[in-house]
Formats: C-alpha cells, sequence, structure tokens
C-alpha cells in the first residue's frame, strides 16, 4: 500500500471544544497541510490503557495520499497536538489529541533489528522531530487503531509482520479489548 495511514486520539476537552471537534479539526487543518484523505473511519470509543481512571477515548483512522517528508509530517501532527492544548504529562495519561503515523507508505524505519536507524528520541514538544519508528511500534496490539483500521483499509497488511488488522487482533488482542469498543454513528461532515 503506498498511502499513509494515520490514528486520531482524544478523550478529553481541549482548545477545539470535545474530542470530536478536536479530531475533526486536525483533520481539517492536515487537508490545508496537504494530505488528501481518501477514507476515514467511523468514530470509536474504547476504554483508556494504563491510566484507566480517565475517560474513555474517541478514535478514528484515516487512510490518505502525502508528499511531504515522514519527519515533515510528523512536526506537524504534533504541532496540531500542542495547538489542540496538549502537554507533556502523565504517559498514557488523558489528552484533547493524539494522532499518529500507523504506517507510511510501508516504510521501514525505527523498528528494533532494523538497519534504517535516526537520531534518539526527543522529549514531547521538543523543536526537533523526534525519531519516528515506522511502523507505528504498538499498533499492532492496539484494538482502538486495528478496529477501524480494518474498516478502511481491509486489504491493508502490515509491513513487518505481512498480516492484516483482522488477523492482529486475533492474535495480539484479548476479546475483551475487542468487547469494548463501541461503533458510534457519528458523520463527519468535512
Amino acid at each position: 500500500m503506498s498511502y499513509v495511514i494515520l490514528a486520531f486520539g482524544s478523550n478529553i476537552c481541549g482548545k477545539y471544544g470535545g474530542p470530536i471537534n478536536s479530531i475533526t479539526s486536525a483533520i481539517k487543518e492536515l487537508r490545508e497541510f496537504g494530505l488528501e484523505f481518501l477514507k476515514i473511519s467511523s468514530i470509536y470509543s474504547s476504554k483508556a490503557v494504563g491510566a484507566t481512571y480517565q475517560p474513555d477515548f474517541y478514535n478514528l483512522v484515516t487512510v490518505c495520499n502525502c508528499t511531504a517528508h515522514p519527519n515533515k509530517l510528523l512536526k506537524r501532527l504534533k504541532q496540531l497536538e500542542r495547538g489542540a492544548g496538549r502537554t507533556g504529562g502523565l504517559f498514557w495519561g488523558p489528552r484533547p489529541l493524539d494522532i499518529d503515523i500507523i504506517d507510511y507508505k510501508s516504510k521501514i524505519l525505527n523498528w528494533p533489528n532494523s538497519r534504517k536507524k535516526t537520531s534518539k528520541r526527543k522529549a514531547y514538544g521538543a523543536e526537533k522531530t523526534s525519531s519516528l519508528a515506522l511502523p507505528h511500534l504498538q499498533m499492532h496490539k492496539r484494538v482502538f487503531v486495528l478496529q477501524p483500521l480494518k474498516e478502511v483499509a481491509p486489504t491493508w497488511r502490515h509491513p513487518i509482520y505481512g498480516k492484516s488488522a483482522d488477523i492482529l487482533i486475533k492474535q495480539y488482542c484479548s476479546a475483551l479489548d475487542v468487547n469494548s469498543l463501541e461503533k458510534l454513528d457519528i458523520s463527519l461532515d468535512l
């Protein structure tokens, strides 16, 4: 697949308003940045991972065309997160906006045992772009990414494991995780 796959999440209000407004505002800004959104999944809700005393997350996945270099895209995503009100804080804590590059044109970069390495990771919000791992290092274990990914890219295969989102869910995610997702009937009028 020669497309870019992005995952969006939010579980608290930020500068754009509630979680869904934060996500849709980020998509609109990324269109202005030059991304062409080909598919946008339904919005899913899921329990928070890690610090579970926080509100449920709203998540969606997009498939898009992007000509920007992956590091330039990552820098723009981090700017949007900060613009929505995200700061450092608790690891896996609540956030008004989280955007991850799940797959960038099937490139492999900064994976364990990968020959393609870049600089060390910087602190969140650092001016220089953090080192980027492609595909996303934990996406194959995250049902809140895989479920909407399965919806918008059913033929996609993980660049390292060679498996579909459906197989990754069955292999790496517990049944309880899958059942905790609720598909919401929310139309994105972008």
